[in-house]
């Protein structure tokens, strides 16, 4: 045992908020006073004992300072051996008496300090490992007391706070220790009142739901000492930290250092297997087309890529070794592979590239292999299977961290697909799929990329429109009341300007105010919309912020003129900006209630609308794949192309594009009625209109760089897309109406006879009480361009319950 004051942390006299503590054993001999007196067996001597020699000591029971606990060397021994267990051999040990709440200590085991003490200079070896940065880790250590005082002071129970972690290099690769406190033998005392506090508002700081300035305000920590001492005891948690090391390192994980978050990984396994002369290397299993492909980005300091060897040959090994290791999972040593002569040309090379040992161990998500541990040496060293379990703790976060490798690496294959191609569904992803990997090994390898052409001649377009009614109107009268409850708000928080402060450019701003709020409530005059929100946010929110920022100035003209008065108007001024400021945050503010209430209820159409249209892409797929694209407006867009192109593996037949056809006319009225039943549901109820474009011809579609989207080809075929443009707010012939209504499908067409097959899926739709019987045939108006459109319209059965998906099957296959 030593008695030597060292902390453990260096970080005790840098706290900016310190502790008034004082050391005292009267708690703890208070503590032994009561386990002796409910003894029953012969130990109750050895505890009695133990009380009076530590009471009849003089000096002992009234020690205020570690200096001064230091010279009784003889008592703390009793401690020590009251407090540890008897049969534990003491050379094992790690344990320490301190400052209470503090890791401060002045006595403990030899274990402790020969750990924590460099044993030539005596210096500290420890290092505190911060969670993430310093404050957290003082703002844990103060929760910590905060737990303490509720605990003897209020009654009040707080969770457990991670312990603190101290690094120590007695070699060359680290070790981890938690420092553990007991504070039973610490006392808290207040050193005044005790104040009231809010259980339920302490409880929500204690769990990390504020600032730790907010409880520090409310229960000022310089209002309590702490009086007694902390059992420290520290325990190697290397295993656990390292996994916790790289655990963090897989969520802070980023794209543009990739070598970087390799390295810390590798190093991490380096500190479980102890060892420096070894190393490590990881391979991600990366498929494309189902074959695998090297990549240095994704793959780290791998001795078979960096190998030299062609990359269709590493391709072949890995294949090989994959098969292997779903047969067997066992680790391959390197004189493995000479019993397959496949595999010994890679032995060679990695022999020939200096490697004294090498192994590859299989990494695993469940049954499916994804990915391969290279562990090796340049020195001659045994690695065997006592060695590699050292770093099996790491195999499922190692297996966790090849997955997501993996799934970024498919989303770079589909992100250069939807950057230069478009968003891909799998009727057409063959299309794209080696393209966008050749863009990308060529850009690998520098060369210059080139993007394919993708085109898709003669498919049947089918497209179809879901547009809210009176979007633009709804989005007006939104901004127009909310802009009124903002410009009212704005002139009374003015008219205090002039109270309190006489400001007469307040009056000035209050007139423009008053104008514009007028222009709001004439409902004949045009809103200039860009120029009031210019004002807003120019003019207005620039003015109020430098007022506010004065207002919060110590030394504030208008807060602090000399007189009590002066000082509440101050106050009261820059709580009303704090309302106002409150009541324009987009997120949360009154004067934004309105259009968030639209949007809420556009958002609710659309999601119901991208849904119903998502089953429907997935209903129509197995009998022909189709490709189906969506585009956001105020409502949803769609196109749907199908033909022998789109699959040239499958023979294409007529009545693929006749069952496509009666399953837009089902998805469409399922629509009308899904939009229909949201409305009672609908913060401010809107209606949607149904829109089909038919076109019985076969078109011509590319992908568009520009757009980075698939458009028509062709001068004729643009015709096509110039009409679906127009369509939209047609109006009928004569009447003057507009076509789309809600409730109703609408089907634009130029040919009588390209509306033949609709009529006769409308009729047997109507059998099917799915549409109403009052089906009109309309003329519609010239549009620019445009001329001779005609349009059929039927009501939808808006009360008929819906459908599941295998009902609609049958019903179409019949």
């Amino acid at each position: 045992m030593k008695a030597i004051i060292l902390d453990l942390t260096d970080e005790s006299e840098s706290n900016e908020v310190a502790l008034s503590t004082s050391v005292s054993f009267k708690r703890f001999i208070d503590f032994v006073k009561e386990c002796a007196q409910i003894e029953t067996s012969t130990r109750r001597v050895y505890l009695e004992s133990a009380v009076e020699r530590m009471t009849v000591e003089p000096g002992f029971y009234n020690i205020k300072t570690i200096q001064e606990a230091s010279a009784f060397e003889p008592l703390l021994k009793i401690i020590y051996d009251l407090l540890t267990p008897s049969l534990q051999p003491g050379e094992n040990i790690v344990w320490a008496i301190g400052i209470p709440l503090s890791p401060v200590l002045f006595y403990g085991t030899d274990r402790l300090y020969n750990i924590v003490m460099d044993p030539i200079t005596g210096e500290r070896r420890t290092e505190l490992m911060y969670v993430q940065v310093k404050s957290l880790y003082e703002q844990n250590q103060l929760l910590t007391v905060y737990s303490l005082i509720l605990e003897r002071l209020y009654n009040i129970s707080s969770p457990n706070y991670k312990p603190l972690v101290v690094c120590i290099k007695e070699t060359d690769i680290p070790r981890y220790y938690s420092i553990n406190f007991d504070n039973r033998f610490t006392d808290v005392y207040p050193v005044s009142e005790l104040p009231d506090i809010n259980p339920d508002k302490i409880q929500d700081l204690l769990t990390g739901n504020g600032d730790i300035v907010e409880l520090l305000e409310l229960l000022p920590i310089d209002l309590f000492h702490f009086e007694g001492i902390s059992i420290i005891s520290l325990t190697e948690v290397t295993i656990e930290y390292t996994l916790e090391h790289i655990k963090n390192a897989h969520l802070e994980n980023s794209d543009t250092n990739k070598n970087a978050f390799l390295r810390r990984i590798t190093e991490s396994l380096r500190i479980l297997i102890a060892d420096r002369k070894i190393d490590f290397g990881l391979i991600p299993q990366l498929l494309v087309n189902n074959r695998f492909t090297s990549n240095s980005k994704y793959a780290f300091q791998s001795q078979i890529i960096s190998a030299g060897l062609p990359e269709d040959q590493v391709a072949d090994i890995y294949l090989l070794l994959a098969t292997r290791f779903t047969k067997s999972p066992q680790p391959m040593f390197i004189d493995e592979m000479k019993t397959d002569d496949r595999l010994i040309g890679l032995m060679n090379t990695l022999k020939n590239s200096g490697l004294q040992s090498f192994v590859l161990v299989p990494v695993y998500a469940g049954n499916q292999i994804v990915g391969l541990i290279e562990v090796f040496s340049f020195v001659d060293i045994i690695l065997d299977e006592n060695t590699l379990s050292k770093i099996r703790p790491a195999n499922q976060l190692i297996s966790r961290i090849f997955q997501n490798l993996i799934h970024e690496f498919n989303l770079r294959i589909d992100s250069v697909i939807k950057e230069k191609f478009t968003s891909v569904q799998q009727a057409v992803q063959w299309k794209f799929q080696e393209a966008a990997w050749h863009f990308l090994r060529d850009s690998y390898s520098k060369q210059l990329p080139a993007t394919e052409k993708i085109v898709f001649k003669n498919v049947y377009p089918l497209y179809g429109a879901v547009d809210i009614r009176n979007s633009t109107i709804a989005r007006n009268t939104a901004l127009s009341q909310d802009l009124q409850l903002q410009f009212e708000l704005l002139i009374g928080l003015l008219s205090q300007f002039s109270q309190h402060l006489g400001l007469l450019l307040a009056n000035e701003m209050s007139f423009k105010c008053k104008n514009i709020l007028n222009q709001i409530n004439d409902v004949s005059e045009q809103l200039d919309e860009m120029k009031t929100l210019e004002f807003l946010e120019a003019e207005a929110l620039p003015f109020l912020q430098h007022f506010y920022e004065d207002l919060s100035n110590d030394k504030s003209t208008y807060s602090y003129r000399g007189t009590k008065k002066y000082k509440k108007e101050g106050m009261e001024l820059k709580r009303s900006i704090e309302q106002y400021f409150d009541s324009i945050d987009p997120e949360k503010g009154v004067v934004f209630s309105k259009r968030r209430a639209l949007e809420r209820s556009m958002q609710m159409i659309n999601f119901s609308v991208n849904e119903a249209l998502d089953k429907f892409k997935i209903q129509i797929q197995p009998l022909y794949p189709a490709y189906f694209e969506k585009f956001r407006t105020d409502g949803v867009e769609y196109d749907i192309y199908i033909g022998q192109s789109i699959d040239p593996d499958k023979k294409f037949h007529h009545a693929y594009l006749k069952n496509l056809m009666l399953w837009q006319l089902m998805a469409m009225a399922s629509i009308a009625r899904v939009t229909y039943e949201l409305i009672p549901n609908m913060e401010i109820p809107l209606q949607t209109t149904q829109l089909i474009f038919v076109n019985p011809n076969t078109i011509d579609i590319s992908f568009r760089d520009d757009e980075r989207r698939f458009d028509v080809e062709g001068a004729y075929n643009i015709r096509y897309q110039v009409i679906k443009k127009r369509i939209d707010k047609v109006h009928v012939k004569e009447t003057g109406e507009r076509l789309a209504q809600p409730g109703k499908i609408v089907l634009v067409y130029f040919q009588n006879k390209s509306i033949d097959e609709y009529l006769d899926y409308i009729t047997f739709l109507q059998a099917q009480n799915i549409f109403l019987d009052d089906l009109e045939f309309l003329e519609l108006e010239e549009l620019q361009g445009v001329s001779g459109l005609k349009a059929i319209r039927v009501g939808v059965n808006l009360d008929l319950p819906e459908m599941t998906s295998e009902e609609a099957t049958r019903k179409s296959i019949k």
